[in-house]
């Protein structure tokens, strides 16, 4: 994993780098129609989204989640497509779990298509439901869940 990784909430002026982040990771773990939907939540009020940056400043990673009924969802987490596989994804899912169970919440939600499906059963998510072209032709949607 590189070195100096730090994780923040992300600000307003770092919306424009989470969608170069999701444009850059298109089409291959993001359909071009969810575009829209990820630029309504970036601008969700209260709503606890993070970046990750690396040790030059630059934002590498985004992702979040959301609390209903004490239950969590995971919600765009994403990493820089020049940047996959070093680990960055790890920590941003770890600092995001920890996170999440200092709100209490008793289970960990999330829907993935199959190009992530084998980062996430590591972490013992199990399958709950999966939906062929889910997302689009050819990515697959699986509904994932984790007791905390």
């Amino acid at each position: 994993m590189p070195q100096e990784l730090r994780f923040r909430d992300c600000q307003r002026q770092d919306h424009d780098r989470c969608l170069a982040i999701f444009d850059g990771n298109t089409p291959e773990f993001f359909a071009f129609q969810e575009r829209e939907a990820f630029e309504r939540y970036l601008t969700k009020e209260r709503l606890p989204y993070f970046v990750v940056e690396d040790g030059q400043g630059i934002i590498v990673a985004c992702g979040g989640f959301v609390i209903e009924r004490g239950e969590a969802d995971l919600a765009w987490g994403m990493v820089e497509r020049s940047v996959h596989g070093q680990g960055i994804g790890t920590f941003l899912f770890d600092q995001r779990l920890e996170a999440i169970r200092k709100t209490g919440a008793s289970v960990l939600h999330m829907d993935t298509s199959q190009k992530s499906l084998g980062f996430y059963k590591r972490y013992g998510f199990r399958v709950e439901k999966e939906t062929l072209n889910g997302y689009g032709p050819g990515l697959h949607r699986y509904d994932l869940c984790l007791n905390l």
